[in-house]
């Protein structure tokens, strides 16, 4: 019995001694983690004290991706509504050119579109080009961005 009690005592200081923040330093040296001086624990200060980029912020896997990888629909989307003025002409670009990758290419110059832009439009449909169409795609990218 003295054992079991020998045991469970040295269990809870044990614990207790684990569970106190020995290595925290005072509120007053650190700006986000600091032990507090009335009962000795840890204390957070608060989210707006952490940094929001880099390593170690919430957001630190996702700051280095570029926006057509995350949502590569809308960014289609902007490229289309973008020239939906000059259907005409890009058509006559992709009618014009020598192959798929010099349309491409053509494209990329000429209206400033990404690749993942360029190879959506020669990759949508042409009734999606049509008045229609257009408004339907227009309400797409809202219902992306909104």
């Amino acid at each position: 019995m003295k054992r079991l009690v020998f045991l469970g005592a040295g269990l809870l200081l044990c614990t207790t001694v684990m569970a106190f923040p020995w290595s925290t330093p005072p509120c007053g040296e650190s700006e986000t983690w600091c032990r507090n001086s009335n009962s000795g624990q840890s204390a957070f200060k608060g989210w707006e004290q952490l940094s929001s980029t880099g390593f170690g912020s919430p957001y630190h896997k996702h700051i280095s991706v570029p926006v057509e990888h995350i949502l590569a629909r809308p960014h289609v989307l902007a490229g289309v509504l973008m020239l939906s003025g000059e259907i005409e002409e890009v058509l006559d670009v992709i009618l014009n050119a020598s192959g798929r990758d010099a349309a491409l290419v053509q494209l990329e110059s000429d209206y400033g579109l990404s690749e993942t832009q360029a190879q959506g439009i020669l990759e949508m449909p042409l009734d999606q080009l049509t008045v229609d169409g257009l408004k339907v795609l227009e309400e797409e990218y809202r219902s992306y961005v909104n």
